[in-house]
């Protein structure tokens, strides 16, 4: 599925809660072209915005199959996360976001928390941070 298959009321629901500049006014295709700038994937506004969970299929390995031995995953580096709400300071989970800074790296399960409970966050693309303190 994809944003193409939403009502424009459902797009604008995500537009607000990920800080897009969009308007009732503006055409769905207008809309959805902003939300992608921004970096909003259909995925995170299914999770975040609509509560709606994609469906996975889970494949399990044979019985049989061989373990195959690996080495331990590298640390997660975390993620880029930005505060779009109006707050003029915001900590959570050891993270402070500002209005003057509302980008920050988290990581592991405050990444998680923060996207799955807190209102007003969102994944942020490097070029967006670059842009921004440019």
């Amino acid at each position: 599925m994809s944003f193409d298959k939403k009502k424009k009321s459902e797009l604008i629901q995500v537009a607000e809660y990920f800080g897009t500049e969009a308007k009732m006014s503006d055409n769905k295709k207008a809309i959805i072209a902003k939300l992608v700038e921004d970096g909003v994937t259909f995925e995170e506004a299914q999770r975040l915005v609509w509560n709606e969970i994609p469906e996975t299929t889970a494949v399990e390995p044979p019985k049989d199959a061989p373990v195959a031995l690996t080495e331990p995953a590298p640390a997660d580096p975390g993620q880029l996360v930005k505060m779009t709400r109006s707050n003029a300071t915001f900590q959570v989970r050891g993270h402070t976001f500002t209005r003057q800074h509302p980008y920050a790296i988290v990581g592991g399960p405050d990444l998680d928390y923060i996207l799955g409970s807190v209102r007003g966050f969102r994944l942020a693309t490097p070029a967006e941070v670059q842009s921004y303190y440019n």
